[in-house]
């Protein structure tokens, strides 16, 4: 289910990363990285790196500023995606989405 986020607003969002034959907790490789797209476009228009929360391994915060400098508009849905590598394996998934 989709949240409601206004314009001008900015929004959170986490993710934990597990070893990919454990399940276990794990730091990835490297720092994990987010994208928010918008409607249907392919390109995102805000990218960065995660931050990793102190002292809780394989576990991590980011933040998007959802204004109209960053390309957002209101009614806009906003999808984030969530992208790392664990052990040499890359994974991606679909982690919050609004309008």
């Amino acid at each position: 289910m989709s949240e409601y986020i206004n314009l001008g607003d900015v929004t959170y969002f986490g993710i934990t990363i597990t070893h990919p034959s454990g399940g276990f907790l794990t730091n990835a490789d490297e720092t994990p990285r987010y994208f928010l797209y918008k409607n249907a476009s392919d390109t995102p228009l805000v990218s960065s790196n995660f931050i990793a929360r102190a002292g809780l391994t394989g576990t991590y915060r980011g933040s998007g500023d959802i204004t109209a400098a960053n390309g957002f508009a209101a009614g806009d849905y906003v999808e984030i995606q969530a992208s790392g590598k664990v052990s040499g394996l890359v994974g991606r998934a679909i982690i919050k989405t609004f309008v």
